[in-house]
């Protein structure tokens, strides 16, 4: 069982260890990983793992590993916070993207109907089209409201699971 003042004592033991070896690339990836993850000072974690980057060619294979793992596991949680949940997955993506598409394809089809609708309207000239084209301009216009409808829908559906996404906001504004 872990507890609040075993992870300070670790964190101090861990600066003595670098102090007294500081050479010690085994205590150092040590570092950065209590850092990342015990400490969960990601800033910290970040200038540390820039730092080692930097020694790359120096460090031995196992060692640009874990520094490969690390830098993909912040870019996951990068991407997590695009679509707007804490943590990613690969369920997640493909729900994002496919509400996305079904949300852009709504969108495409009120635009579609919109241009039919405004369309029509250029052709009205004599009396008796006219009663025709207006038939034909309200069912129309009843397509441009379920076309709405439906694009609303499927945008407010994203919108409840991923609302830190700018690019949902983006395209939903």
């Amino acid at each position: 069982r872990r507890e609040r003042q075993d992870v300070a004592f670790l964190l101090y033991a861990m600066d003595r260890a670098i102090q007294e070896y500081p050479n010690s690339i085994d205590l150092r990836i040590f570092e950065l990983l209590l850092v990342r993850f015990i400490k969960q000072d990601h800033m910290e974690a970040a200038m540390l793992e820039k730092r080692y980057k930097s020694e790359k060619q120096k460090l031995a294979v196992d060692y640009r590993y874990v520094l490969f793992a690390l830098d993909r596991k912040a870019l996951k949680e990068s991407a997590g916070a695009h679509l707007g949940k804490g943590k990613f997955s690969v369920i997640n993506v493909m729900e994002f993207d496919a509400g996305m598409e079904r949300s852009r394809k709504a969108h495409t089809q009120c635009i579609i109907a919109l241009r039919k609708f405004w369309s029509s309207t250029k052709h009205m000239k004599n009396a008796e089209r006219r009663t025709l084209m207006m038939e034909e301009m309200l069912t129309q216009l009843h397509s441009v409201n379920s076309a709405i409808a439906y694009a609303a829908k499927e945008y407010a559906s994203l919108v409840e699971l991923y609302p830190a996404s700018v690019t949902l906001l983006h395209t939903y504004a």
